[in-house]
């Protein structure tokens, strides 16, 4: 009997000690018919994920997108970005292979269940409308709370280049049985693609990661199968990487990235990331259409680019020196590849893609944002925390703008704005919660002129009832529009026009706050001045021991 025992217990071992995919029919046999494209267009045949699936990726999403913006500021904030994000898309490569895992692993999810090489398709993705829906939903998870703070932790760890910690991650997901994905990133286009590696192989001084490629599916790739050709290589010796995207092109190192992320991190939905890191770690998405960021800063002496340039379209423009780098801000990977087929349509893709980037664990940090403006129309913003900026520049000279952020996501957050464009002018909403209620108020200032030579300094009273406003080396003129939002109903000031002293701070608030249609606007100087912040050393008096020095 203690001889069964024993044996029954090997057995056990050697069958956990397998890797749950095992054998290189696995693409043939348990991968998806059909090839990585994308499903959903508007009427300008543009990419676009409509808001009804993005209310069911992400939990507690505002139904009714027609009144997003105001009543669920933070919703419309992410699912902007998100969707600029998804009109560059040429696939939905994490969306096929999460599902696959999942309904690999499981059995089946939200509908359908294995095998998936069953459900048909061709080069335009799946037959299905409603696995069209499934797989978007699923492509969403990569942005989810957990899915980003997972992306954040692996970009900004140590190992983001090294193919011999990939491979071991792999390695040790599989045996777990929590299927993961590898996700890969070019250096030279920020562009990035998801994987499933099903099999982990060393011979002599190298390591293989067979992968399925949701770009190449069967059968009409199957020779890039058959030929065992799906592997990523890596060499033992120092973790350089390698991946044959096509017959002229490879991804990997010295610069490409390379990371696993187990099922168990993303397969759940999640709240708006926004929402959920404003509670947990104070997370803030930056976003940028029709201009460049050229460098971002803190008030520590970080970096995220080596260089101020006009543009960074490339990995190893970002900052890696760990004393220089900055730990808690990654920018998005447009991580929607698909390679260009005869038989595809054109992919259309914007001149100037947008910038997404996410800062963690920023609560109280100042961060310096220098823009490139190419001269035409571009739109800044930054969300988190019940608490949103949004800027906007229209065309004109080419040149560079300034938008420091001090004090994030407090209380006390404050903007600075500045050009070196000469006569560029602003556009500046402020929307913050008013502390303790569920009342929101958003500050609209437009026609608004901040030259270097006199930068504006803008932020909301710690009550949310005035801005305040003060020119640094001179008087301010512009429009101010106000609107609130109290118990679901939206109420609003028309725009005013405002001319404000310069040199002191200025309270700016309208006389009643329940007739707020009507309102009047007053202007008064601050009487309790704001103090410097201690932090920020070009507010504080000259030691005269130090200007002598």
């Amino acid at each position: 009997m203690r001889k069964i025992t024993l044996i029954l217990t090997l057995l056990i071992v050697v069958f956990l000690a397998i890797p749950l995919y095992a054998g290189d029919e696995f693409v043939e046999q348990h991968c998806w018919g059909f090839e990585n494209a994308t499903y959903f267009k508007d009427a300008g045949d543009n990419t676009i994920l409509p808001w009804e699936i993005y209310v069911r990726s992400f939990i507690g999403i505002c139904p009714d997108s027609n009144q997003a913006k105001v009543l669920c500021p933070l919703d419309y904030a992410f699912y902007h970005a998100y969707n600029a994000a998804f009109a560059v898309a040429a696939g939905n490569c994490f969306g096929m292979s999460l599902l696959a895992n999942i309904i690999y692993k499981e059995e089946g999810h939200m509908g359908f269940c294995k095998p998936v090489y069953t459900y048909s398709g061709d080069f335009d993705g799946p037959a299905s409308a409603k696995l069209c829906t499934v797989i978007t939903v699923m492509q969403c998870h990569e942005w989810s709370h957990a899915g980003i703070m997972w992306m954040a932790e692996n970009i900004t760890g140590t190992h983001i280049k090294d193919g011999n910690y990939a491979y071991e991650q792999v390695e040790y997901y599989l045996s777990m049985g929590d299927l993961p994905v590898l996700t890969i990133v070019q250096n030279t286009s920020l562009v990035g693609h998801t994987l499933i590696p099903y099999k982990v192989e060393e011979s002599g001084s190298k390591r293989y990661i067979y992968i399925y490629d949701s770009n190449k599916w069967y059968p009409p790739d199957s020779l890039f199968y058959d030929d065992h050709d799906n592997y990523i290589e890596v060499t033992k010796s120092n973790g350089n990487w390698k991946y044959q995207w096509d017959a002229s092109t490879t991804w990997g190192s010295p610069d490409g990235f390379i990371f696993a992320t187990p099922m168990s991190i993303v397969k759940a939905s999640s709240r708006n990331p926004l929402q959920l890191g404003g509670i947990t770690d104070a997370m803030n998405h930056v976003f940028l259409t029709g201009a460049n960021i050229s460098q971002i800063s803190d008030d520590e002496g970080h970096k995220f680019y080596k260089t101020s340039a006009n543009s960074h379209n490339k990995l190893s423009d970002i900052e890696d020196n760990p004393s220089l780098k900055m730990k808690n801000l990654i920018r998005m990977p447009m991580t929607f590849a698909a390679p260009a087929r005869s038989v595809r349509k054109t992919v259309r893709k914007p001149a100037n893609p947008p910038e997404i980037y996410f800062a963690i664990g920023s609560e109280g940090k100042n961060l310096n944002f220098e823009i490139a403006a190419t001269g035409k129309k571009y739109k800044f913003e930054m969300a988190g925390t019940d608490n949103i900026i949004r800027l906007s520049a229209p065309g004109g000279s080419s040149g560079r703008d300034n938008f420091e952020v001090t004090k994030l996501s407090t209380n006390n957050q404050e903007l600075k704005l500045s050009s070196k464009r000469g006569t560029a002018k602003f556009e500046v909403e402020l929307h913050q919660t008013v502390p303790g209620s569920e009342t929101s108020r958003i500050f609209k200032v437009t026609n608004l002129q901040a030259p270097s030579s006199s930068p504006v300094r803008l932020r909301l009273a710690e009550g949310r009832d005035a801005l305040l406003l003060i020119g640094e080396k001179g008087p301010v003129s512009c429009n101010l529009q106000i609107t609130q939002v109290a118990d679901g109903k939206i109420t609003k000031m028309p725009a005013r026009t405002l001319n404000v002293p310069g040199k002191e701070w200025q309270k700016v608030t309208p006389d009643n706050w329940n007739k707020l249609n009507g309102a009047t606007i007053k202007v008064n100087k601050l009487q309790t001045q704001i103090p410097p912040d201690p932090l920020d050393k070009k507010q504080m008096p000259v030691d005269p021991i130090e200007k002598k020095k």
